[in-house]
């Protein structure tokens, strides 16, 4: 059991969406939880709109701080965020991302139950325009399961929705800043190499819970297929860029192994179309297996596609 004056930090990276962060301020200025045992940190990742107008307009009603970070991403701009803060806990959030009532009071029963690395919880879609016929809400929910459980060894969550242990991120050196969304390079992965050089520190457990849920922004240039798809193909490129410290020989087998996943993904991909009511759900879903592969393999041979530029 923790001590009662546990102090938790937000930590919320923005850039050129000063309105949605107008509802995630709002999120949290509506918390169940006591005001007096979380603190706010608004990085301004060099956004072009009045982020500080709008961090201004909040400070009277949470503890709320702002700090400009010029060095353009994602990753630079969490790492920032977590050195600044004074909360044991660091709970990242997106800049268009909204904590649920309970946010906060869930995360505060968990932390002083569990005493856990990391806590994790659900990230669930919502919408301001509407949703073509053949989306799917499952295409933008990131969710680890409907139970409060032990998060297994290897698995990673996503960065809008997971809070650390500050003396962990420490520990670990903080993030990688040269993975993160940035200005127009679209590979994310800062929040994965996290998890992925956690595990193999393994130095505790990271617990998940159903709970601790927020709402996640999901624009109109979300629900198109090519956005989709370029998603998949950073996640190959992320993963060729989370194994570069792999052996030459290494690189060479697991190349011809995804070379020849490629060509046999292409081979059954055709036969598949009749799995699917709509068209964009079969090359989503289906062209899933090919694209990832394709980012990982062009990736290990030093090319990253222009198409990852925003």
């Amino acid at each position: 059991m923790m001590k009662n004056n546990l102090l938790i930090t937000v930590m919320i990276a923005t850039y050129n969406r000063c309105d949605k962060l107008k509802l995630a301020l709002e999120g949290l200025v509506k918390q169940s939880f006591d005001k007096d045992k979380f603190e706010v940190w608004v990085i301004d990742n060099n956004s072009t709109d009045d982020t500080v107008g709008r961090v201004k307009e909040y400070q009277d009603r949470l503890n709320l701080h702002y700090y400009l970070e010029t060095k353009q991403g994602l990753g630079h701009a969490r790492d920032a965020g977590f050195r600044k803060a004074r909360g044991e806990y660091v709970a990242f959030l997106d800049d268009d991302a909204i904590p649920t009532e309970d946010f906060l009071q869930s995360l505060y029963e968990n932390i002083c139950e569990h005493e856990p690395d990391c806590v994790c919880g659900p990230i669930i879609p919502y919408y301001t325009s509407e949703k073509p016929h053949w989306f799917k809400d499952e295409y933008e929910i990131r969710s680890l399961g409907s139970d409060w459980h032990i998060v297994p060894e290897g698995s990673t969550h996503s960065g809008s929705n997971m809070t650390w242990k500050r003396s962990v991120l420490s520990d670990l050196g903080g993030f990688n800043v040269n993975l993160g969304v940035s200005g127009d390079r679209f590979i994310p992965g800062e929040d994965s190499d996290l998890f992925y050089r956690y595990w193999r520190a393994k130095t505790g457990k990271v617990v998940y819970d159903p709970k601790i849920e927020v709402l996640h922004w999901t624009p109109a240039y979300k629900m198109r297929v090519s956005y989709i798809l370029k998603r998949f193909l950073s996640v190959g490129v992320l993963a060729a860029k989370l194994n570069h410290n792999v052996n030459f020989v290494k690189k060479i087998l697991r190349a011809l192994q995804l070379f020849f996943e490629i060509i046999a993904s292409l081979i059954i991909f055709p036969f598949t179309f009749f799995r699917h009511k709509y068209l964009e759900n079969w090359v989503i879903e289906e062209g899933r297996r090919v694209v990832v592969r394709v980012g990982e393999f062009i990736a290990m041979i030093g090319i990253e596609p222009r198409i990852l530029q925003k």
